[in-house]
């Protein structure tokens, strides 16, 4: 029903006022009424007056004078001193002395102009009675509106558009106004937009500029839209028509879309908008504006969880730590039970070096993972955390292994590298993290170790005792993100064919599928491993080397997994006395058994038997192709 009145008392601007201006007062007095002084009130208002007014029309149809005055009394109430109510109220002294009798139409009712009094206007005197006219097609038009007849109305107004000539230019324009309305309403965009189109060619005005571009776009015309919409001047606009220009330049062009929607925010602020605002910034990569977003959108909503929680995960994105975390935790605050929210304290805390913190956090993240709603679920989430508190409860690391291979070439002396230098060899390495001990130094992520390192006879299991080689060094991961370890290492010389030098080394692995998933019996593993070195930084020896391995790993009961795969390695070594490369690839399988761990910890330790076939593809080394044994054990 409002729409229907909004638009029929729109229509009514000039119609019905003219008519009872003309009809009421002197000729002398007829220049004072300007348009200016019959603007309309605001449609809350003229809502709250059209039933009083509907009921004095009435009234005075059926001659009940009293009722039209008990109706005009209650008007006077919701807005006193209107020149309309005294106009009427003439009328009805007038018909109670029998003067003449009023026909006009019910539109002439319901036109209300601003609050002046009738002296203000310019009466000195009530307004005299009006002799009868008859309906033009305008007025009939508008009182089809009324009744809820809108296509009769539409084709009453749009006659009297072309047809009524004592029309002036504001009455037509007024008339194409209310029609690009009425047929917006009926469903036809097309011609909406051509009268609003009229509207402005008879006046110009931004308001009716903006509705004809939304009457185009939704006739899917988003060209002629775009040009209407260029051309408005968006400082004439209302709040809430501004609002509406911003939502369709948005839609109309892609690229300005996040700048359209920030000026909507800034118009009308709501944290919606903000947050909305913030996913496209993110999505566009601009997270420093994201994040102001984000902000704002807390700010005017601060106890919504999902505006926290995108506004922790934006800092997180650029790198703040420390205010990352702080807005973690008060998300988990938030939301209590929440196992990811804990899991992402408990590596952010890792990050930082705090490694209490990051264990109380993934001991938490695993209970409240315990609710979850499958045995699998549970799994998937506890079993990476009983990896990372594994690794966070212990300060220290032993590894071993052991590797032989057929037909392997045997330096002179060793160098500290891997297994893939192409000999029989042997290793013992144990290393502490003094962050685990001293909790001033818990943020630094390094390690002191020290190994040993000897060859076997060739085609043989005799350890070769002038091979013996020890060393004793400080390694370093830079970036926790990231598996690369910088190491110096002091060489010591047990054997008469080891060495007394300097080792500056770096290495990186990449990899997955490695550990024991308790929720998969097969998974997909993968591991890429390289190293670089350097010994003897006066008078450097050079050593490269690589390796990567691929395949599928099955488990075998609780402890065993069996992972066939296939294998690539290779190695350049370059010293006084020669450059030697090799490059191998082939077949092989892994037999591994997992045992240690506890209520939060994973498997603490593993033992790994494995077999490959290495096939030599190229190199200068005397290595040739042929199995290879390695067996290895790491706690």
């Amino acid at each position: 029903m409002t729409s229907k009145f909004f638009i029929f008392l729109a229509g009514t601007v000039i119609f019905a006022p003219l008519t009872l201006t003309l009809r009421t007062l002197p000729p002398a007095e007829t220049s004072k009424i300007t348009r200016e002084s019959i603007e309309e009130v605001d449609d809350l208002t003229r809502f709250r007056l059209y039933p009083h007014l509907d009921r004095t029309y009435r009234a005075l149809e059926g001659k009940d004078y009293n009722e039209a005055s008990l109706a005009i009394s209650r008007a006077e109430k919701i807005a006193p001193g209107y020149v309309v109510l005294a106009w009427l109220k003439a009328d009805i002294a007038a018909e109670i002395n029998k003067d003449t009798v009023i026909h006009a139409p019910r539109a002439a009712y319901i036109r209300i102009a601003e609050p002046q009094t009738v002296e203000h206007m310019g009466f000195a005197r009530a307004p005299d009675s009006v002799p009868m006219q008859h309906p033009t097609l305008s007025m009939r038009g508008y009182t089809a509106l009324a009744n809820g007849d809108d296509p009769k109305a539409a084709a009453l107004l749009a006659a009297a558009f072309f047809e009524e000539t004592a029309l002036s230019d504001m009455q037509r324009r007024q008339i194409a106004r209310d029609l690009g309305y009425l047929h917006f309403k009926l469903g036809e965009q097309k011609m909406a937009a051509r009268w609003w189109q009229m509207a402005l060619d008879r006046q110009y005005d931004a308001e009716t500029a903006l509705l004809a571009a939304t009457a185009l776009i939704a006739a899917k015309e988003e060209r002629a839209a775009k040009y209407q919409l260029d051309a408005i001047d968006v400082s004439r606009l209302s709040r809430q028509a501004r609002i509406r220009y911003h939502e369709i330049a948005a839609r109309l062009s892609p690229d300005a879309k996040m700048k359209h929607l920030a000026e909507i925010a800034e118009i009308e602020p709501t944290a919606d908008r903000y947050y909305n605002l913030g996913f496209l910034q993110t999505g566009a990569g601009d997270l420093a504006a994201a994040r102001l977003s984000f902000a704002r959108a807390r700010f005017l909503d601060p106890a919504n969880a999902e505006i926290l929680g995108a506004l922790a995960y934006t800092e997180l994105s650029l790198g703040n730590l420390e205010s990352t975390i702080l807005l973690f935790e008060e998300l988990a605050r938030e939301k209590p039970g929440d196992a990811t929210l804990h899991a992402q304290l408990g590596y952010l805390y890792k990050q930082t070096g705090d490694q209490r913190f990051a264990r109380y956090h993934f001991e938490q993240a695993i209970d409240y993972a315990a609710t979850a709603a499958t045995k699998e679920e549970f799994l998937a989430t506890a079993d990476p955390l009983r990896r990372e508190i594994a690794a966070l409860e212990r300060g220290y690391s032993v590894s071993s292994y052991l590797f032989f291979r057929d037909n392997g070439f045997v330096q002179s002396n060793l160098t500290a590298a891997a297994q893939a230098i192409g000999g029989s060899q042997g290793s013992f390495q144990a290393a502490v993290r003094p962050g685990h001990y001293i909790r001033a130094l818990d943020h630094i992520p390094a390690e002191i170790y020290g190994r040993l390192i000897w060859a076997f006879e060739d085609d043989s299991y005799r350890l070769r005792r002038d091979s013996l080689q020890a060393g004793l060094g400080v390694r370093l991961k830079p970036i926790q993100s990231l598996n690369l370890v910088l190491a110096a290492e002091r060489l010591v010389s047990l054997g008469t064919n080891a060495r007394d030098d300097w080792l500056l080394r770096a290495s990186y692995s990449y990899g997955a599928g490695g550990g024991l998933p308790a929720d998969k019996k097969r998974w997909f593993y993968y591991n890429l491993y390289l190293d670089g070195a350097l010994i003897d930084p006066d008078d450097p020896d050079l050593f490269g080397a690589f390796e990567g391995q691929a395949g599928w790993a099955f488990r075998l009961g609780d402890k065993w997994t069996a992972v066939p795969h296939l294998l690539a390695s290779g190695l350049i070594q370059k010293d006084d006395v020669a450059t030697l490369s090799l490059l191998e690839a082939g077949p092989g399988v892994s037999l591994r058994y997992y045992f240690g761990g506890g209520d939060y910890g994973a498997s603490a330790a593993a033992a790994e038997f494995r077999l490959q076939y290495r096939g030599k593809l190229a190199g200068s080394s005397d290595s040739k192709s042929g199995l290879a044994l390695t067996a290895a054990i790491s706690y």
